[in-house]
């Protein structure tokens, strides 16, 4: 059995404590620089952990609502073309045309948001909402056989969503916390789209949609 003498151990702890305080403070500078520097529109919104780029916007601008006591009267769910085609603004313009008030809309859709996936995000609106008008956008597909696979993952399995919703985890606190962990979850994006130019449409895709999203308000 090898004993390793005081200043030995002192020597090894210094090799392994002192690079793991070091990085720390670097990944501490990095969040700091990030928040302050605010970077580019792609890199300041998003990367909190969802497969799909629309909620990955959606959702963090919901919840910014919510707690600045915007709550939406009017909530769009549904698949994509309940994403794409149910419009906040002009459903508010032309509600207020009739001679109502101009209420604010809130566009929850995805790709792949079915019937199913649809149930899970009224329990989150019912929660955090109240008693908001929700209109799902559906088509034929929605009402497929129960052996339809949606492509939207469980929302239950996101750990940011998680951690907002009350149940407590590392990653969750974190994503929500730092923009150097969201900056990371977006550039993992380059590895699922390796090719030059599909990396870049993909960004074009999350700026469309967060401009989409952002006019919630009348």
């Amino acid at each position: 059995m090898i004993m390793l003498s005081g200043k030995s151990r002192h020597s090894y702890w210094f090799r392994v404590y002192v690079p793991l305080f070091l990085a720390l403070l670097l990944a501490l500078g990095l969040d700091f620089i990030l928040h302050v520097r605010q970077p580019g529109r792609a890199y300041s919104a998003g990367g909190y952990g969802f497969s799909n780029p629309s909620l990955d916007l959606k959702f963090p601008q919901f919840f910014k609502d919510i707690a600045d006591g915007n709550i939406p009267h009017v909530i769009f769910v549904g698949n994509s073309m309940a994403s794409h085609g149910l419009h906040p603004q002009s459903f508010s313009a032309g509600f207020a045309e009739t001679g109502g008030f101009s209420p604010r809309c809130f566009n929850l859709g995805s790709r792949g948001m079915n019937r199913n996936r649809v149930k899970d995000l009224l329990f989150i609106i019912s929660r955090y909402a109240g008693k908001s008008l929700v209109i799902w956008g559906c088509n034929f597909t929605d009402f497929r056989v129960h052996t339809y696979k949606s492509e939207q993952p469980l929302l239950e399995s996101n750990n940011w969503l998680r951690f907002r919703m009350g149940k407590w985890n590392l990653t969750g606190w974190l994503t929500e916390h730092s923009r150097l962990i969201r900056t990371f979850s977006l550039l993992r994006l380059r590895f699922e789209f390796p090719l030059p130019f599909l990396f870049p449409l993909r960004f074009r895709c999350l700026d469309k949609v967060a401009h989409y999203v952002e006019p919630v308000a009348s």
